[in-house]
Parts: C-alpha cells; structure tokens; sequence
C-alpha cells in the first residue's frame, strides 16, 4: 500500500503525444523515493540548448526542440519525503506519471503476462523492469534511461530509419542494460517480449528464458535472435542496420571514492552513471561530493545550485 504524501507532487494524467520518440526515464522497481541525482538526470534531458554550462553543442537528449521527456514512477517511489519529484515538475517539458504495469502491458507482445497470476511480484525484480521498458517502448519507440543516468551531450534517435535504436555494448561487447532504444513495434521488442513471457509460464522448464540471469544478459541474447547476428559487432550490417551501436566507453560510472575536482569526464562520455549503493545518495555529503567530482552542474546547473542551498553546512 502506498501512503499518501502530505504535499502530492504534481503528477500529469495526460497521454504523451507519439512522435517525435519520446526519451523515458524509468526507475528499478525497488528504486524508492528519487534523489538528486534522479532531478539531474531529467534536468540534463530537458536543457535547452547553450544553457548547460558546456558550450552551444549541448542540447536535449532528444536532439529536438519539443521532443518529450517522460518520467515514469513506481507507487513506492512516491511518499511524504518524495521532495525531488517535486522539483521535477518545475522543468517544463517533463512530464511525471505514475506507472500503471498490468494496463501498460495490455497492448503489447507482453499481454500474455497477464494470463500469469501475480507476475509483477512472482518474477525476478530485473524482469519486470525489463518488461515495463519494452511496454513503453512499444507503442511510440523512443529511448528509455534508469533514472540517474546522465546524459553529457545531445543523444538523439528518430521514429523510423537510421538513427531510430540505440545500444551499448559494454567491455565483453554484451549488451550494457543502462541504454535502450528502439523504433515503435521492433522485432526486438517482440523477441525479448518472448523470452520474459516464455520465462513466467510453468511449461517452460526447458526454454533458455529461465536460464538468463540478468538484464544485460536477456538483451544481448534477444539482440543477436531478433538481429540474427552471432556478435554485436556485426550489428550495423544485420537486421538491425539501423541501430546505433555505441562503445562501452560512451558510459562512465560514476565513483564515490573520487575526492572532490579529482574526476574527469572524458569527452568520449555521453553518460554518466551510478552504480553503487543508492541509499548513499541520500546523504547529504556523498551526494554533494558526486555533484562536485562530476562536475554535474555543467549537466544540471538548476538541481545543483538546489543542492547546494539544501545542504550548505557540506560544502
């Protein structure tokens, strides 16, 4: 059961316009109440171009003027302390909603899921949340990010053609699970639909789907299936020829362990990453201290100078 906070943070009911492919960002399920990071992260997709502190190349993470940012929340990442889904709603063309699974489902590869009794709770967490980024992307393409992510320069995909998918590989060229990007209705979508659907039903002892441990893992088996490539190096000359394929050095996980101005962001990054424990990120000077060793103001000057007036006895 999900309390109801004492100041409700503004929540949009209306439904996102198709075209042009939105960027979504969409939290792990047990993420919990969203911290600063998560206010950057959005910040960084809604910034205008030239008002980033980078220079005039910074621009949306949709590479469009008018290219919606669309936040989507579980009911647990929102109770009375929820102060940053607050702050969200002061950047205009971000839009926070609630995250209906079992509706979203309904009309995508993914509805036989709901034949299955309990499947949001019965399934492994990293399934369900596969399974809500393929629901989103279904019905209109786009990008969808885990809240946190930080993009440092514009990274756009269009609705159909060239440019309309984005992957990552990570160092052992598997697919890294932090970016997913594809057009409206892709085989990929429906191949990776089939694993998580094979991986709930009880007569599929034998399928590989109960034998995938991991996101990371799921994705690149559904890549190589639905892009019939037997190394995704080989994906711009495969099914999937329309699919960016960006290096593992196009993410840079973010360290707690850099002092303050000691870490650089090279200019081959265009995302910024946190992958450490995230309950450290409510602490006042771990946060700042990641805000600082990033330089994350060059990303999200809004949400840092907040920062910095929340917590001024850290800095």
């Amino acid at each position: 059961m999900v309390r109801t906070p004492m100041h409700p943070p503004r929540i949009s009911s209306d439904k996102p316009q198709p075209f042009p492919p939105p960027v979504m960002f969409l939290p792990s399920p047990s993420h919990g109440y969203l911290t600063a990071l998560d206010a950057c992260s959005v910040e960084a997709a809604v910034m205008p171009d030239g008002q980033a502190g980078v220079g005039s190349e910074r621009g949306l993470v949709g590479g469009r003027v008018g290219r919606q940012v669309n936040v989507y929340l579980w009911g647990s990442s929102v109770g009375p302390r929820d102060v940053w889904t607050q702050w969200l709603a002061r950047f205009p063309g971000a839009h926070v909603m609630l995250l209906d699974l079992p509706m979203t489902v309904v009309r995508t590869p993914l509805k036989d899921l709901a034949k299955f009794s309990g499947w949001t709770v019965r399934l492994s967490e990293w399934k369900v949340w596969t399974g809500a980024r393929v629901a989103l992307l279904w019905a209109a393409g786009g990008m969808v990010l885990p809240l946190g992510v930080v993009a440092t320069r514009p990274v756009w995909v269009e609705a159909l053609g060239p440019r309309s998918g984005m992957l990552v590989a990570d160092p052992s060229f598997r697919v890294d699970p932090a970016v997913l990007s594809t057009p409206a209705h892709h085989p990929l979508l429906t191949t990776i639909a089939q694993y998580l659907v094979n991986s709930s039903s009880q007569s599929s002892g034998s399928d590989d789907g109960d034998q995938i441990t991991s996101q990371g893992e799921l994705l690149t088996r559904a890549v190589k299936k639905a892009c019939r490539v037997k190394n995704l190096q080989r994906l711009p000359v495969s099914g999937c020829s329309d699919f960016t394929l960006l290096p593992a050095y196009a993410i840079l996980d973010m360290d707690l362990n850099q002092t303050p101005q000691s870490a650089r962001v090279p200019a081959s990054t265009m995302f910024l990453r946190y992958g450490s424990e995230p309950y450290h990120l409510h602490d006042p000077a771990r946060i700042q201290q990641l805000f600082q060793s990033y330089h994350l103001a060059n990303y999200c000057p809004q949400t840092a100078k907040e920062v910095d007036l929340m917590y001024p006895q850290h800095l």
